[in-house]
């Protein structure tokens, strides 16, 4: 896939595009893919779900627990009420709820992020590399593809949660299930996941009116991850991934001196050839 090349007035194009570097991506494993605060949201949500977060009743009954984005209407009403009801009026319980709050960047890496800066990472097979007794007679080499990936910018996110349960026992469960699983990363399998932490959790007993008491819980997850904007500039310096290859053969060549102005015959022209061979 061909460059965006900036043309500036009076210049040449065909002078300013090197067709040596427009290396195709079809067919490639390797997709440009962007990473967004989104993605973490949904990483953390997915990963939730897929521990499947559940309560024993004293009866031995097992009650999956749902989990749910509290955008800013359900937050409030949650915050406002001190519980969440749904869309007949009922109280949810039990519930977990949670919220993206904080954004920043993250200190705690030693190296500074530089958006140009890429890492390479190799296929480890290419299509190039089919066999055929002609590639083995030429004595081609085995090529991989590169693969430049642009490096992410490393931030913190942090989220809030609170938790709603009937009982004490209920509470201490997920309070169990969910230290587990910190300092973990947290994603789906098979996708990204970021390094999340709780740092403590805070729990207290509400009455609602007219209702039973509400035991509640709070905590903040801390999420070390990066973003990968998908609206950048797509130039040569920002794409996301550039692909090159490997060398698939390496050809040395002599150069030989033979003073060939000197020579007037065959003969002292086989001679020169066998001196310069011993």
């Amino acid at each position: 896939m061909a460059d965006n090349i900036n043309i500036e007035e009076g210049s040449n194009p065909q002078s300013e595009l090197n067709r040596a570097q427009q290396v195709s991506k079809t067919d490639s494993e390797y997709k440009p893919e962007s990473v967004t605060i989104t993605d973490v949201d949904i990483a953390i949500l997915s990963y939730l779900e897929e521990i499947n977060l559940t309560v024993v009743s004293s009866d031995g009954v097992k009650k999956s627990v749902p989990v749910i984005y509290g955008n800013p209407e359900k937050w409030n009403q949650a915050q406002k009420n001190g519980y969440f009801k749904d869309q007949k009026g009922q109280i949810q319980l039990p519930l977990i709820m949670f919220k993206r709050n904080d954004l920043s960047p993250n200190d705690s890496l030693n190296r500074k992020f530089n958006k140009h800066e890429r890492i390479i990472v190799s296929s480890g097979y290419s299509d190039k590399n089919r066999f055929d007794k002609f590639s083995q007679q030429l004595g081609l080499e085995p090529t991989q593809e590169l693969y430049k990936i642009r490096v992410g910018d490393h931030v913190q996110i942090d989220y809030d949660f609170i938790i709603w349960t009937d009982y004490v026992s209920h509470m201490n469960q997920l309070i169990e299930q969910l230290n587990w699983n910190s300092y973990e990363y947290w994603g789906p399998k098979g996708k990204r996941k970021f390094r999340s932490q709780i740092d403590s959790f805070s729990t207290n007993t509400d009455v609602a009116e007219g209702q039973d008491k509400i035991v509640k819980t709070t905590f903040t997850l801390n999420v070390k991850g990066y973003l990968l904007p998908d609206n950048v500039e797509d130039s040569e310096n920002d794409e996301i991934i550039k692909k090159g290859y490997t060398n698939q053969k390496t050809v040395l060549i002599t150069e030989t001196e033979t003073g060939l102005n000197n020579i007037t015959s065959l003969d002292e022209l086989d001679k020169a050839i066998s001196k310069n061979r011993d």
